[in-house]
């Protein structure tokens, strides 16, 4: 097929279908191309800015066992001589959730020789995912092409799963059309340039598009970070581009991939929400704004109660810390570019609630090695060490008058700072142990605790010796880069991602790009022009 320059020194070597059957009843997600980067509009279609969906095909459960005929893909001649035998990654992007525990086989079309496995268990919609070859197994795949079968996740073992769904090069129908480069299945070839440009390249185009569940809004941030930080338009092009993705007209998120034909669909959780502390910087009259405004109001305590009232907030203490980014910072957000103060007084009052969960229930952090200890009077515990915590404390209060933050969070920030730094890696990373700086650190937290201390410095929130923390994390984070620039998670021991035990991670190292976000935000509160707008 074709064979083009992408990723500055990366070429992507994109397969051929053979025999793959569609996913029934849908062309794709219903993701739209409204306004591609220019510099990097070779991995996109022309297109109109129409509503197209992306079109998919189903891998199925076993080849052809009774889910269809089997998949596989191929490179032309062409192609093949101009790659050769060279070190790559096979990726691939899934275009539906997949709940099922499950793997992709990848073996040599001619030979049947096995390439390995891709784990794609658990999986949300636009994750990429990457299978490692040799230089003789990419010259191999070249020549023969790989077939692609799921094993695991069938009715057998009581999942019900009859294939996932991948995105693909070509349209089938008229109602779709062919994904970009990125997306389809491709062979990544080549020496990557400097991570840090990678991860800057990725968050300035659609490769970072994440559902509207969350993941989403730490993308945006990042981008926002970013194009603030550099003043470089093409971070505010790439904002226009996934929320054009990820926001119906004339209102409302673009409803589930499952359904591309239908319209927009209601605010149902803080996390849909989220992406309005996005869209009132970049699109301030967009209706999306009041619909999240309305959403707050409803599922809220009252604004006339008191800050320091209680709040409906989650009780389980990663949940809180999460809210902590997912509700209460873009409600801080959007509060401030509407001086809506009734709304403020609200993100205060859930990350006060937040704080007095963080500090009394005694719940191990997720991805801690060791159960945290916490005294009864909640001044000095492991667990409102959380990143999403610092994060999202961080960028609710550098909206605030320093006037109106409260004491006790400001208090509380200074001591999670604190305590995140003594917990600080000799290779810059941050343990999960509070006790022991040498244990492993968990790449997530990781990147979300650094990239908080850098941004409450930046706005005077912390001391300027923060920032240089969040520095030597960055520097060590380099590591844990993919060679395009995304943030991987439980790629090399000594590293978790989000459940990995002591000694590491208990799975490949797989793409993180929610994760890749808050790395954005970081590499922008620590770059030069940060604190300039």
């Amino acid at each position: 097929m074709s064979f083009a320059p992408t990723r500055r020194q990366f070429l992507v070597a994109t397969a051929a279908l053979v025999a793959a059957p569609a996913v029934p009843g849908c062309g794709s997600a219903r993701l739209t191309d409204a306004s591609p980067p220019t510099r990097l509009v070779s991995l996109y279609p022309a297109g109109d800015g129409g509503t197209a969906a992306w079109s998919t095909f189903r891998l199925p459960v076993g080849g052809g066992g009774g889910g269809g005929a089997p998949v596989r893909l191929e490179w032309d001649e062409e192609t093949a001589g101009s790659v050769g035998a060279v070190r790559s990654q096979l990726r691939l992007t899934v275009a539906r959730d997949v709940a099922a525990t499950a793997a992709v086989a990848v073996t040599l079309a001619a030979s049947g020789r096995t390439l390995g496995r891709v784990d794609v268990g658990g999986c949300r919609a636009l994750q990429p995912l990457d299978l490692p070859l040799s230089a003789a197994d990419t010259a191999a795949a070249l020549r023969e092409g790989v077939r692609l079968t799921v094993v695991g996740g069938g009715a057998g073992d009581g999942s019900g799963l009859s294939g996932i769904a991948l995105f693909a090069a070509t349209a089938e129908n008229a109602s779709a059309t062919a994904a970009p480069a990125a997306f389809v299945p491709h062979l990544l070839v080549g020496i990557g340039g400097d991570p840090a440009t990678e991860l800057a390249d990725r968050l300035a185009s659609l490769d970072s598009l994440q559902p509207a569940d969350g993941f989403a809004a730490c993308v945006l941030d990042g981008q926002w970070d970013l194009f603030a930080a550099t003043g470089e338009q093409r971070y505010r092009r790439a904002i226009d581009a996934h929320l054009g993705q990820l926001l119906a007209t004339p209102g409302g998120l673009a409803r589930d991939p499952a359904d591309p034909s239908a319209g927009g669909a209601p605010i149902t959780t803080f996390r849909g929400a989220a992406l309005a502390a996005a869209v009132v910087r970049h699109r301030p009259t967009h209706p999306f704004v009041a619909e999240a405004t309305a959403f707050w109001t409803a599922h809220g305590e009252p604004a006339s109660r008191p800050a320091t009232a209680a709040v409906a907030v989650p009780t389980d203490p990663a949940a809180a810390a999460e809210d902590t980014y997912f509700a209460a910072h873009p409600m801080a957000v959007v509060a401030a570019a509407r001086q809506d103060r009734p709304l403020l007084q609200r993100a205060m009052g859930r990350l006060l609630a937040a704080r007095e969960i963080l500090a009394t229930i005694a719940t191990p952090r997720r991805g801690a090695t060791t159960p945290a200890t916490r005294p009864t009077t909640g001044s000095a515990d492991q667990g409102i060490d959380h990143g999403l915590w610092v994060l999202g404390l961080v960028r609710a209060l550098r909206e605030v008058r320093p006037a109106d933050r409260p004491v006790e969070l400001t208090a509380a920030l200074a001591r999670s700072a604190d305590r995140v730094a003594a917990r600080q890696r000799p290779d810059g990373l941050i343990s999960t142990a509070t006790a022991d700086p040498t244990a492993a650190a968990d790449v997530r937290e990781t990147v979300a605790l650094a990239a908080g201390l850098a941004i409450g410095a930046r706005a005077g929130l912390l001391p300027p010796v923060h920032l240089a923390t969040a520095r030597r994390v960055y520097a060590g984070l380099r590591a844990s880069l993919a060679a395009d620039g995304y943030v991987m998670v439980g790629d090399r021991p000594g590293l978790g991602g989000g459940g990995g035990g002591a000694g590491g991670s208990t799975r490949p190292g797989r793409i993180d790009v929610g994760a890749t976000g808050w790395a954005g935000q970081l590499f922008a509160a620590i770059h030069p022009g940060a604190g300039r707008s």
